[in-house]
């Protein structure tokens, strides 16, 4: 994956709102030791998952869900 920012806006905990960006979470993923192959089907679901609007701690809950 690279570069797949989308225009889906979410709101970061302290209210701001930023380009959602796959990258960036694979790359969280991965810096917090999640097996590549894990993080890479996590990151492709919520990102079919994640909407314009979605919190940062909702893509956190979905994705530690998926982790399961």
């Amino acid at each position: 994956m690279r570069n797949q920012q989308t225009n889906l806006q979410i709101i970061k905990a302290n209210g701001e709102k930023e380009a959602f960006n796959v990258d960036k979470l694979l790359w969280s993923l991965l810096n917090a030791g999640v097996e590549r192959e894990i993080a890479q089907k996590v990151t492709e679901e919520i990102g079919r998952w994640v909407y314009d609007g979605a919190t940062s701690r909702e893509i956190y809950h979905r994705t530690f869900t998926l982790m399961r």
